[in-house]
């Protein structure tokens, strides 16, 4: 009887993941299909992103150097290798390519490009030197698998271009991925940390030794500093260290983004991986704040609501699509799939039950979506899902 009642779970258990899992595929096909509606728009140049379609309150009309790098690295691991990426990525390269060379107030840690291709000009905090990390590190994963010789060759041209700005870069504050803050910051670190450690392989093949063990070097040094975000007092990782400038007010130093650091940057073989106990003890920190302050967490049958960090205020200080995603990314990484799914539950809750269309946020107290409306990132988030048993 024990052994019948034992097969009867485990069937059924396969059963309701076969099920999750074709759900999860459903939803990633109308999340793909939106993401690609913000690309290569008619008034924007090819293989330019825009962060949304929004215009006004607010307007998200660019393309962020980090927001486009993660939407084409998200597309790099949703796609089968094939046309359709090839030519995603071809319009991407060129662009880079243009934008690289693009005259900018801070050169290649420009934030953001306005949709006739020029630099933004306004005031903004700059630099933001997690763009041409992550863009390298996206371009690097892609151009891996190249074989032709000349295309390899224009892509490490972008590459090298985005590692020698880090490489010389990384030790200088800059603002963190919210825009908010200038100083040292984990997630920053940790895509510098990844961009140069696969970017010094890459060099190698492309036979630039001395660039290579440079990148490599770099890529150390910066691996011994990333220990110092952890914080033994607080139990949880910081994630920002030696402000100098920016917003004051994130007391707890707890972020979000931490796990999407390691969602995005973490390689095997490298420090402060998914199942570091550093990362683990940052998660459940994230998830008992956010249990605290958003009244919609009272419901159980869901994963928690995530944000950004306990003290925002931008909107009102909401959770987001993508970091309810990056939960349950983080989560199958480390192999709590039930408990990942309950986070994907949580999304589709929130977002447009026919279409799937998802904003960037969605409200603490009712849970109906606010904030810039079919955000790009929103969408990438959800296609670098991936449960392990598929």
């Amino acid at each position: 009887m024990k052994y019948i009642l034992t097969s009867i779970l485990f069937f059924s258990s396969v059963g309701f993941a076969s099920k999750n899992y074709e759900q999860l595929e459903q939803n990633k096909k109308l999340a793909f299909g939106h993401l690609l509606e913000n690309i290569s728009r008619a008034d924007t140049p090819r293989g330019f992103i825009v962060a949304s379609p929004s215009k006004s309150d607010p307007d998200y009309y660019y393309h962020w150097v980090r927001d486009a790098a993660l939407v084409m690295g998200a597309i790099h691991q949703y796609l089968p290798d094939g046309e359709q990426k090839d030519s995603l990525f071809a319009d991407f390269i060129d662009l880079v390519l243009h934008h690289q060379s693009a005259q900018t107030l801070t050169g290649l840690g420009e934030p953001k490009f306005n949709a006739d291709g020029t630099g933004y000009s306004g005031p903004w905090g700059r630099p933001q030197n997690d763009g041409p990390a992550l863009r390298a590190l996206t371009l690097t994963r892609y151009a891996q698998k190249l074989t032709d010789e000349t295309l390899r060759v224009k892509y490490y041209t972008a590459i090298k271009r985005d590692l020698e700005y880090v490489s010389h870069n990384w030790q200088k504050p800059d603002f963190d991925l919210w825009e908010e803050v200038k100083g040292t910051h984990f997630y920053t670190r940790m895509a510098q940390r990844s961009a140069l450690y696969l970017g010094a392989d890459f060099a190698d093949k492309q036979n630039d030794p001395k660039a290579a063990d440079w990148y490599r070097l770099q890529s150390q040094h910066i691996d011994i500093e990333l220990s110092r975000h952890w914080s033994s007092e607080k139990g949880y990782i910081m994630t920002t260290i030696d402000r100098v400038g920016g917003m004051d007010t994130k007391h707890s130093g707890l972020d979000s983004s931490v796990i999407l650091a390691v969602n995005h940057a973490w390689e095997p073989g490298l420090s402060f991986g998914p199942t570091d106990n550093r990362i683990t003890k940052t998660y459940e920190a994230l998830v008992n704040v956010f249990n605290e302050i958003y009244p919609i967490n009272s419901n159980k049958s869901v994963g928690a609501a995530m944000g950004r960090y306990p003290e925002d205020t931008f909107f009102n200080g909401n959770p987001w699509f993508l970091l309810t995603h990056a939960m349950a990314e983080y989560l199958y990484k480390i192999d709590r799939d039930q408990e990942a799914e309950t986070y994907l539950k949580r999304s589709r809750l929130h977002r447009d039950q026919e279409t799937g269309r998802m904003s960037e946020q969605y409200n603490r107290y009712s849970g109906y979506m606010l904030g810039a409306n079919n955000l790009t990132w929103s969408y990438a988030s959800l296609l670098t899902v991936r449960p392990n048993e598929h």
